[in-house]
């Protein structure tokens, strides 16, 4: 019974720490996104000049 007990908690643990890798790698790979789209402006910006 203390052994279920502890696969299921780390079970819970393996599914908290995917949910949080997940929305970790989403949210780097959005201000990526953010940091190179205001890069390119800027860029374009001082082309401009």
């Amino acid at each position: 019974m203390i052994i279920f007990f502890h696969t299921y908690i780390l079970l819970l643990l393996l599914n908290f720490m995917q949910y949080f890798l997940k929305i970790l790698v989403h949210r780097v790979i959005i201000s990526n996104i953010n940091i190179l789209i205001i890069n390119r402006l800027i860029f374009q910006f001082k082309s401009l000049e």
